[in-house]
């Protein structure tokens, strides 16, 4: 006897379903290998195996027509005779979040035991005997509890009449991207062209040219199913004969005619795929039954959520060599639909440009925004977030998204940030523009001047607030007020963009370009264009238009970024994804705005498979470095003591990266990395820094205790110099030290950090010392000069004062000067003169001290050195 137990234990795993399928379980118990022909039947007709064994295999069918194979068989077996027990119930088929399977089936069941019969027995339950009463050339036999099965089971019969007409089949559209005008486009089509009909004739695929170039294909098997997606998947992946940019989908056939409309009819679904890559339901991923082959989840949203929904197919990882994974961050669904075309400011399909939710945001500071914040959060609790949004911003998506956007919950900060992702379309950031102090981007925003012009800050404020009558009255007093003012026809573009007047907004645009004055206006008025181009979908257009804006301001991101989304809605994923690479290299917040851009359904999968790589090598890297990030606390310990004056820098830095540590998100974990090492670095560079800094303050101090030692060499009263000597030699001693140190070893660059602010300190002692020293020194200096110039002066004045009275004695007249007679007067006019010329002696004295001083000083000095 033959249990079921073994290969259920197999597919009954608990998981946490991503969806949910309720079908038929097909257990075969057989004695000898079944034939290739029978296992076909149980394909064409839908059904896949999910577990075998040696004796015995477990399928699982969809669809209850399942029957009508069985059927097939049992006629089949009439003419070839076989030992094998089918037995058919109801189940459940459960996928989870890595598309894994498994299955859920009645308790009772897993005790379920046949014997090997001499023929042929099909038995199922009364469920599927229910439902194989509408089938035509179906009889049902019941069975009293055989073989230990318990409650009413019937044995299944077929006749002659029973239809063999059901069986799979496959309807193909592949359509190229590109304008159809362009050489481009004709040349690359043509040659992937002959290059699939060659495919085609191979496996004898039906196809039809239909309109706008698109394919129409139609597969009749499954075996065929898989070559086919193989062969597709292979073209796509090859780097050096790359295909042309296509879209590719394919569905069950059931009652679709085989005619070129059918691309026609499936044009809305084809239009929200992503580029160069399949799209199959996910039932017939399952049934090609290919190891090379893996689905993908390809959710542009919380979408899918049946085996028929369209998923994409890859090659598996061994295929290639290398793993292969991707995020499963999916944004809601009512974010990424819509009747609208995408709105100018947001992205969202949900409304029109002058409803959106972001019409009211103020500019804030550029350097810390929600996006900021959004590098913070777990990723793991993201998807959860995205699910509370959806159940909230479903039944009303613009009162939903503004109630968030007040909120300070981490469904707030996430909406938020999905806005952030196109802000620099938005009015908050035109007015961020209109008071921007520098030229370029991106540091030129960060500064802000005060707003100027009322009535233009009156008019942005009417338009906010759908006064649009109000704010055309205050643009026009502007306008005229200053004629040559660009910042009035960028808020009139805008208004004309809201009324849906292009070519106006654009004019506009044009206009206020030629008025700009500084690159960073020029090329955001640019960029601007390029918006207006991309939200119509003219993508060659936008892209040259932000590439005008990237040559006007090389280092504006926000133009690249957009290029690429273009490039993606074009086809272009692979070019598209190595923009975003430059980019996330470059500022790993674009890694958090690729997961929330609502505008990426068209290669969503690619890029969320290409985050998981960028990711993965983010971790491995990060190994390398994590436990650095740990002790670079000790790091600047072991080099700056607390009092540097760098210290506190550096340590508010860590913090600020310490907010990073531990956080699941790349680009928290990029920033730890990127700040890490920059750290690490920008400590070594001030440690060399410093290294100069304390052979140059050695050189200087050197050099000014020479001067100091010259200064205090000649000194009369030694005693005095006891505690000025002392210092000296400590200042002496601690130069000395630093230059016996090696200061690239950091006990040793503490050490002589410590020693030079030591001898900073005992040289500024020394200097208050040395002033009292020099004035002592100086007056005696000044003293004994003055004397041997005095004593000089001196005798020459007495010889003067002499020489002077003996002349008027003897050579003066005899005569009476005020009362008196000169001759008879002779001492009194020596002492007259005497005084008259000491007094000169000692002005003299004085100018030739003074002037002399520090030429006698220098010599004093020199001969003590």
């Amino acid at each position: 006897m033959t249990c079921i137990e073994p290969l259920l234990a197999k597919v009954t795993k608990q998981a946490s379903p991503r969806l949910l399928s309720n079908g038929f379980v097909c257990w075969l118990v057989h004695s000898q290998p079944l034939p290739i022909s029978f296992l076909q039947t149980l394909t064409d007709i839908g059904g896949w195996s999910l577990a075998e064994e040696s004796s015995q295999t477990l399928w699982f069918f969809p669809s209850s027509e399942v029957m009508l194979g069985l059927a097939r068989l049992y006629n089949w077996a009439r003419l070839h005779p076989m030992a094998t027990s089918v037995t058919v119930f109801e189940g459940s088929l459960i996928v989870d979040d890595k598309l894994g399977q498994s299955l859920k089936v009645k308790s009772e069941l897993h005790s379920l035991c046949v014997e090997l019969p001499k023929r042929l027995v099909v038995r199922v339950s009364a469920r599927m005997r229910e439902l194989g009463r509408t089938l035509t050339g179906l009889s049902f036999k019941q069975v009293q509890n055989p073989d230990g099965l318990l409650g009413d089971w019937f044995e299944l019969e077929g006749s002659e009449q029973v239809s063999v007409s059901y069986k799979l089949n496959w309807l193909w559209v592949i359509r190229p991207q590109g304008t159809r005008q362009d050489k481009t486009f004709t040349k690359g089509w043509r040659a992937y062209y002959d290059r699939l009909e060659a495919i085609f004739q191979q496996y004898k695929v039906s196809y039809l040219l239909a309109e706008d170039l698109n394919l129409v294909l139609r597969v009749t098997s499954p075996r065929v199913m898989g070559a086919l997606t193989s062969e597709l998947l292979g073209m796509i992946d090859d780097k050096e004969n790359p295909a042309w940019p296509c879209k590719y989908m394919a569905v069950e056939m059931g009652d679709q005619p085989f005619t070129p409309d059918f691309a026609s009819k499936v044009r809305y679904v084809v239009d929200s795929l992503e580029s160069n890559a399949l799209h199959l339901p996910l039932a017939t991923i399952f049934q090609i039954a290919d190891s090379r082959i893996a689905p993908v989840d390809s959710r542009a949203s919380m979408d899918n959520s049946k085996l028929s929904d369209l998923f994409q197919v890859r090659f598996h990882s061994s295929k290639s060599g290398r793993r292969r994974g991707s995020l499963n961050v999916f944004l809601p669904t009512s974010l990424i639909s819509g009747g609208e075309s995408p709105c100018f400011y947001c992205g969202l399909r949900s409304h029109q440009p002058r409803k959106c939710p972001t019409r009211m945001l103020q500019s804030g500071n550029v350097q810390v925004t929600d996006m900021i914040r959004f590098a913070r959060m777990d990723l793991d609790t993201l998807p959860g977030i995205l699910a509370g949004i959806e159940k909230q911003v479903a039944p009303d998506v613009i009162r939903g998204l503004n109630a968030l956007l007040g909120e300070k919950s981490d469904p707030g900060m996430v909406v938020r940030s999905m806005f952030e992702v196109n802000m620099i379309c938005q009015l908050r950031m035109m007015a961020s523009v209109w008071r921007a102090k520098g030229k370029e981007w991106p540091r030129g925003i960060e500064d802000q001047r005060p707003q100027s012009e009322a009535q233009l800050w009156e008019a942005l404020e009417a338009l906010r607030t759908g006064s649009r009558e109000r704010a055309m009255e205050k643009v026009d007093h502007v306008v005229l007020g200053s004629p040559k003012n660009y910042q009035p026809r960028v808020l009139l573009g805008f208004m004309a963009m809201e009324r849906d007047e292009f070519k106006r907004a654009i004019g506009f645009w044009e206009e206020a370009e030629s008025l700009a004055y500084t690159s960073l206006q020029r090329s955001y008025i640019q960029l601007l264009q390029g918006r207006l181009r991309e939200i119509t979908g003219d993508y060659p257009e936008a892209i040259r238009l932000y590439g005008r804006a990237l040559a006007e301001s090389p280092r504006f991101s926000p133009a690249r970024y957009r290029q690429a989304v273009c490039l993606i809605k074009s086809g272009y994923l692979n070019e598209a994804q190595a923009l975003i690479r430059e980019l996330i290299k470059d500022n790993p917040d674009y890694f958090s705005t690729v997961l929330l851009d609502t505008e990426l359904e068209g290669g969503r999968s690619h890029l969320l498979s290409d985050l998981w790589e960028i990711w993965e090598d983010a971790r491995a890297r990060s190994s390398e470095v994590i436990g650095v990030v740990e002790h670079l606390p000790d790091l600047l310990a072991k080099w700056l003591p607390s009092d540097h004056d760098a210290y506190n820098m550096f340590h508010v830095r860590i913090e600020d990266l310490n907010s990073y540590a531990g956080v699941n998100n790349y680009a928290s974990m990029a920033k730890l990395l990127r700040g890490t090492i920059a750290i690490r670095a920008d400590i070594q560079t001030r440690v060399k820094k410093d290294i100069k800094e304390l052979a140059n303050r050695r050189s200087v101090i050197r050099e000014r205790l020479k001067k100091i030692q010259r200064e205090a060499s000649w000194f009369p009263f030694p005693s005095m110099l006891g505690s000025f000597t002392k210092l000296f030699n400590a200042c002496g001693e601690g130069v000395s030290l630093i230059g016996h140190l090696d200061l690239y070893v950091p006990d040793k660059f503490r050490q002589g950090h410590e020693a030079m602010r030591q001898a900073e300190q005992n040289l500024d002692k020394l200097e208050k010392k040395l002033l009292f020293l020099q004035g002592v020194r100086n007056g005696i200096l000044f003293l004994l000069l003055s004397g041997k110039y005095l004593l000089i002066f001196e005798i020459i004045a007495l010889l003067l004062a002499g020489g002077v009275s003996l002349g008027l004695y003897y050579l003066a007249p005899d005569q009476v000067i005020l009362g008196r007679n000169l001759r008879q007067e002779r001492w009194l006019i020596l002492n007259i003169t005497l005084i008259f010329f000491s007094f000169l002696a000692f002005v003299a004295t004085a100018i030739k001290a003074a002037s002399n001083f520090e030429t006698y000083k220098n010599e004093i000095l020199d001969k003590g050195d």
